[in-house]
């Protein structure tokens, strides 16, 4: 579990869900973008679109729940 008294995790969120948000975006393009003779054919590139955009989505999830917890703290 990701720490929420300073530690990586807010950060580590922060970068990770961007980033896997674009390379769900880049694997989903090159997935539209292949066509019927493509050797890799679509379901190549559709795969880690699919793996990536599941792992961003826990991503936003996790840094949505950091969020929350840090304010409850504030609260405090």
């Amino acid at each position: 579990m990701l720490s929420t008294t300073g530690g990586p995790g807010r950060p580590l969120s922060r970068v990770s869900a961007p980033l896997l948000a674009l390379l769900t975006a880049l694997f989903a393009f090159w997935a539209v973008a292949a066509g019927d003779g493509d050797p890799a054919g679509r379901t190549v590139p559709a795969c880690p679109a699919l793996a990536f955009g599941a792992l961003a989505v826990l991503a936003a999830a996790d840094l949505l729940v950091l969020g929350r917890r840090g304010r409850r703290r504030r609260d405090r």
